[in-house]
């Protein structure tokens, strides 16, 4: 990304190696996209159990513990794409 982003000071985005790096940085938000929208539903079902328990100490445990391992791997993935 920052590769692209210095690329994008000194040439035109028909530049062949900023459309392959464009074409890199696209690919990699859609893979992120896709590796989100994989993890809502499990997130959503933690969310919607802890709900049904009433908010109860293990049932709200394991719906925290849940939705901080979904976040955590949302966000490696998301410092993978910037860092790419």
């Amino acid at each position: 990304m920052s590769d692209y982003v210095a690329m994008a000071k000194q040439f035109k985005p028909d530049y062949p190696p900023m459309v392959r790096a464009k074409a890199r940085i696209d690919e990699l938000q859609r893979s992120y996209d896709a590796r989100r929208e994989s993890l809502l539903p499990g997130r959503n079902r933690l969310v919607q159990c802890r709900e049904d328990q009433g908010g109860r100490a293990s049932g709200r445990d394991g719906a925290t513990s849940g939705l901080k391992r979904s976040a955590s791997t949302i966000a490696s993935v998301g410092y993978a794409i910037l860092t790419a």
